[in-house]
């Protein structure tokens, strides 16, 4: 049995925890919320974040982030990146070959700085091997045993060897990538093109909006993707192409949720008032387009969610704007 701390307890953090623990580990898993904290303690149940889904005896909870860490031979870390700095400030100096697994789709600061980045630079953390954990993998049905798919990307030795012994299973398959950018990338761009789908569903466009959009918004990625140092293909793989058809065509996405509500006449500041978990896509909306307009990157369909958010453009007229720019070859 090995130990391993999960960072973060929101509904991902938990369904990984939940995922080890019954794969016979000693999870720890770190709470921020001192009401998360006792409802698992007390109930092993997340009744804030995955309400209905029982916890194992062996996830135990802790509001003490060296006491998650301490031991363990793998830290999975998911945190909504617009808390990433504060909490990897707050960690302990982790052991040599420690794996430090992330599961943050999002940028940390300002030039698209990913996590791999922030570990990079953090001195704690410098000693430790580093994964990324990406693709199509809604936490409500992952924690129900529905079949799903995911990548981990590492360039350390053995790295996807461990994660997939301590994740893996017969509905959890696992494929190991080299691209760490790549994945990263995937995982973060996508968010703003599932704000762009759920405007689509809102407004009933149909099946032929949607797949265009997808298309589109793929491509994209792959010349943001490409122009960051990451590899082409891996945005046909599970961290980009799956996990971009997963969040623009579920409403368990929050970032699709973002967008059906935008369509319905909601704003931003309502929409978000009522989440209880981050859409990592709205700011991650922000600062991708604050790049691609400063170093001359095409991206209409990120810019389109950009003014609808931000700038107050109304939905209609945002379709308007895609749909009447200058014919061009489509590669």
């Amino acid at each position: 049995m090995t130990r391993i701390a999960v960072i973060g307890e929101g509904s991902w953090g938990t369904t990984l925890a939940r995922l080890l623990a019954k794969n016979g580990h000693d999870v720890r898993l770190w709470c921020w919320s001192r009401k998360v904290y006792h409802f698992i303690k007390e109930t092993h149940e997340n009744l804030v974040f995955l309400k209905g889904v029982d916890l194992p005896r062996n996830l135990e909870p802790t509001q003490d982030i060296g006491q998650a860490l301490d031991g363990a031979s793998m830290v999975i870390f998911v945190v909504p990146s617009v808390f990433a700095v504060s909490v990897v400030s707050a960690m302990p100096a982790l052991e040599p070959g420690t794996l430090f697994l992330n599961c943050t789709k999002g940028f940390v600061g300002e030039d698209l700085k990913r996590m791999g980045l922030l570990v990079e630079e953090t001195p704690a953390l410098k000693e430790a091997d580093y994964a990324v954990l990406s693709g199509p993998n809604l936490a409500r049905e992952v924690s129900a045993g529905a079949p799903a798919a995911t990548v981990v990307a590492s360039d350390a030795q053995g790295a996807f060897e461990k994660v997939n012994e301590a994740l893996g299973s017969q509905s959890f398959r696992i494929y190991g990538g080299a691209d760490v950018i790549g994945a990263e990338l995937g995982g973060a761009l996508k968010n703003i093109y599932a704000i762009a789908a759920g405007v689509v569903d809102g407004l009933e466009f149909g099946s032929n909006a949607r797949a265009a959009l997808m298309n589109r918004s793929l491509a994209e990625m792959i010349r943001l993707g490409v122009k960051l140092g990451a590899t082409e293909k891996t945005f046909y793989g599970l961290s980009g192409m799956g996990d971009l058809v997963c969040t623009c065509t579920s409403p368990l996405s929050r970032n699709h949720t973002v967008g059906a509500k935008l369509a319905d006449g909601n704003t931003l500041d309502e929409i978000l008032g009522e989440m209880k978990m981050v859409a990592e896509g709205v700011e991650t909306t922000r600062s991708v387009v604050d790049y691609a307009r400063r170093n001359e990157i095409e991206m209409p369909i990120a810019e389109g969610v950009h003014d609808l958010l931000f700038a107050g453009l109304d939905v209609r007229e945002g379709l308007k704007r895609l749909m009447t720019r200058l014919p061009k070859w489509e590669h």
